[in-house]
């Protein structure tokens, strides 16, 4: 999407735009790091 179609997206779909900064919310968060020991790795 481009910058300039996000306002209008948000008026028209916003269930859309909160889907997308969620998956954005989720992308930017850090994996655990394994503690020692930890057998799953």
């Amino acid at each position: 999407m481009t910058p300039l179609m996000g306002p209008f997206e948000e008026m028209w779909h916003p269930a859309a735009v909160r889907a997308r900064i969620e998956i954005q919310v989720q992308d930017e968060r850090a994996a655990p790091t394994p503690s020692p020991g930890d057998r799953l790795i």
